[in-house]
């Protein structure tokens, strides 16, 4: 945002808590994809539109009253807590009811992801934290360098803690 906000000078667009909403609403959204893809395959859509609404409604209320306490922040703290909501019923209503299974084989995933991100995370910071990116060409040379570690992090730690989501 540095680089491509420079000389603008009206509004500090250097906000790293958007930045953290931000990604965690997206990780959260694509974190459930799955199991709701397996709800909409199964065809128990109306089985779940009640628990949809419900979602719709935390958000609602909660950045509602976010929003007059906290601004821009209460409304993505809203849509955080309805989606960790959603989220964790899509999870426990595929792996019950349609999988007939625990739902530990979805968190375990999760929880391996979520460590492997705040590991990527932290080696980011040490490996690229002194790197001022004053230039596109430096921006990409970094964004290359992390892509390759995120690759070898992600898909090897995985690979090696999830030995049954591998694809044979």
């Amino acid at each position: 945002m540095r680089l491509y906000t420079a000389g603008v000078t009206d509004i500090n667009y250097i906000d790293p808590w958007l930045a953290i909403l931000f990604v965690l609403c997206s990780l959260l959204f694509l974190s459930r994809v799955p199991m709701l893809n397996t709800i909409n395959y199964a065809g128990h859509y109306r089985q779940t539109l009640s628990r949809s609404l419900a979602e719709s409604c935390i958000n609602l209320t909660v950045s509602l009253v976010g929003v007059y306490f906290l601004g821009i922040y209460g409304v993505l703290l809203g849509t955080v807590v309805a989606m960790l909501y959603r989220t964790n019923d899509i999870i426990l209503y595929s792996n019950r009811n349609l999988l007939a299974r625990s739902p530990w084989a979805s968190y375990s995933i999760h929880l391996v992801n979520i460590i492997l991100f705040a590991v990527t995370q932290l080696l980011f910071r040490w490996i690229f934290g002194s790197i001022a990116i004053t230039s596109y060409s430096r921006f990409f040379l970094v964004g290359a360098g992390a892509t390759v570690i995120s690759l070898v992090l992600l898909l090897g730690g995985q690979t090696l803690l999830q030995p049954h989501c591998r694809i044979a």
